[in-house]
């Protein structure tokens, strides 16, 4: 019996996602850094990325660049590598494909110049129709080190990174997201009622 508890202990268990950082590891092949070159701009995370005024996602690897020039470099996150507006759009965009929990993310300006970084980034997330249903709180971008913007964002299916102007340039690190919870299969709770209808029975029989 202790078997089959078990059994569906897993299967309940796997009906919901765990929260995952995406923290742009491992991307950077040949020199490339933008997610269109590294041809994962529909692949990566399973997601869709892309951007606004004809811009693109970039990624850097500290451990293999210089950071892009910044002087001293800002370190990411976590890890090495970090995800930036590269060609400034004024957005970025991610298309989940599904109902998404969108917790948090780290923040900078890119080359650590007033005069080309973006001011400030804000969050906003859209339903599958495409409609604004949720929005962060403004974050005033530092040069020099990471801030992280609060979401808490429930069930969204597209999720856009705004700064205050085009042609300007941010970075992002540790992106938190959380798959929305996974409805159990019938089959599930099928087997779930079988298992506690000979629990009950058991117990019948013992105290029989």
């Amino acid at each position: 019996m202790k078997k089959y508890l078990a059994i569906l202990f897993i299967c309940l268990l796997g009906a919901t996602a765990n929260a995952g950082i995406i923290s742009f590891e491992g991307l950077i092949t040949d020199d490339s850094n933008s997610f269109s070159e590294l041809g994962i701009s529909n692949t990566y995370q399973d997601y869709l990325w892309s951007a606004s005024s004809g811009g693109d996602w970039g990624v850097e690897d500290c451990g293999a660049t210089d950071c892009l020039g910044i002087q001293p470099p800002l370190e990411a996150m976590s890890g090495s590598a970090y995800g930036w507006s590269l060609g400034g759009p004024q957005s970025l965009f991610i298309d989940f494909g599904e109902a998404t929990d969108v917790l948090s993310a780290y923040f900078a300006g890119q080359f650590g110049f007033a005069g080309v970084d973006s001011q400030t980034i804000q969050l906003f997330g859209y339903d599958d129709q495409g409609t604004l249903v949720s929005s962060s709180s403004v974050l005033n971008l530092a040069v020099d080190q990471w801030q992280q913007l609060i979401a808490n964002f429930k069930g969204i299916h597209r999720l856009e990174i705004r700064s205050d102007r085009g042609a300007s340039w941010f970075i992002i690190d540790d992106l938190v997201v959380n798959a929305s919870t996974v409805p159990i299969p019938a089959a599930v709770w099928l087997f779930g009622s079988a298992i506690l209808g000979l629990l009950g029975y058991s117990a019948r029989r013992a105290h029989g």
